[in-house]
């Protein structure tokens, strides 16, 4: 077998999944399984194609716990990852076929991709383009720990957070025993970081076929449900961001700060909102209940340079445990809209 295709599944809306899976099925490459790793009764058997290829797996799970069920469960020598709103072009494997028969000795292939919402057209196919990776853009990749996601945007692929439009070796991760974290968000860039390490000849495949990434604001991960789980397992993720940098404290001190910012900016902020929670009150009692305390309490603020002002100060009076403060200093830092619709799980 040359391929494993893994889908985590949970949640799915059913005319998504079924896009999804007849573009795996009409692959002009055949040399691959699919396994479909379902942590609740979202998907049935008549759902998949009367194809031996395709096996439907329950397991309660988060995504990153389904991924590695979907590895362990495999057969192929390279792992696919797709998300199950997501597609993939006929040519998808093909190419990716071509390119490690091209260059033999890569064990991490990076595919194009687009972004797309319902209704739009799917862009022509380029002209193919490999392009290998300097020492110094492949070093530049822990920069994502950081939390600066944009820093490889040179290289022409900047979604390099995500496991999907990118093909792994699976020796690989099985020799490292190699894992996805049990968070609920983030564990891609998580799982990328720490495969970075043990990689040695990464390829860039520009143009081809491409890979279809849905944007979706109705995605679980969006609703309200998603956001609590995405929050309540923040902590693990900033250990594990913690543990795959390297020893210098003050980077590992800056990455955290950077990623608690980001918590607070991004995650927290889309909840609060979602759930009309914007009174000083209300977003003092949420602070309280989620923000990663017991991480917090050891981080060098100042040390931040390039930290804002109002995000010093935030972390400061959480640190501090001044929640009230933080409240206020946070309703200024990201005000709200004057309505709130919360978001439907």
């Amino acid at each position: 077998m040359l391929f494993s295709i893994i889908i985590p599944a949970f949640h799915v809306d059913t005319n998504q999944f079924l896009t999804c899976v007849r573009s795996i099925q009409n692959q002009s490459c055949s040399d691959f399984e699919c396994l479909i790793i379902c942590s609740d009764d979202s998907v049935t058997t008549n759902l998949l194609p009367n194809d031996p290829r395709f096996h439907l797996i329950r397991q309660p799970s988060t995504p990153g716990e389904a991924r590695n069920l979907g590895v362990l469960k495999s057969t192929g020598k390279y792992i696919v990852f797709v998300d199950s709103d997501d597609y993939i072009d006929p040519g998808y494997l093909q190419e990716a076929k071509n390119a490690f028969e091209a260059f033999p000795k890569t064990d991490w292939l990076f595919l194009s991709y687009v972004s797309f919402s319902e209704g739009e057209q799917s862009p022509a196919n380029n002209d193919i383009k490999y392009r290998t990776l300097s020492d110094d853009e492949f070093a530049s990749f822990d920069n994502i720990l950081l939390g600066k996601p944009n820093a490889l945007s040179n290289l022409g692929n900047p979604c390099f957070p995500s496991v999907w439009a990118k093909i792994y070796l699976r020796s690989r991760i099985l020799s490292e025993r190699l894992l996805f974290p049990g968070t609920f968000g983030s564990e891609d860039v998580l799982f990328n970081c720490a495969y970075q390490k043990i990689v040695n000849n990464p390829l860039l495949l520009q143009g081809g076929a491409y890979y279809h990434y849905r944007l979706s604001p109705s995605s679980f991960t969006h609703t309200t449900s998603g956001l609590i789980k995405t929050i309540s397992t923040y902590s693990l993720f900033l250990d594990t961001v913690a543990k795959l940098l390297d020893d210098d404290e003050t980077t590992k001190n800056n990455a955290l700060v950077h990623h608690l910012v980001l918590y607070l900016g991004g995650t927290l902020y889309r909840y609060l909102a979602a759930t009309g929670s914007t009174s000083i009150c209300k977003i003092a009692k949420t602070l309280r209940s989620t923000f990663p305390l017991k991480e917090a309490e050891t981080l060098h603020i100042s040390s931040v340079k390039d930290l804002g002002f109002k995000a010093r100060w935030l972390l400061k009076t959480l640190k501090a445990k001044n929640f009230t403060l933080a409240a206020c200093i946070y309703k200024l830092w990201k005000p709200f809209p004057k309505k709130n619709q919360p978001t439907s799980d």
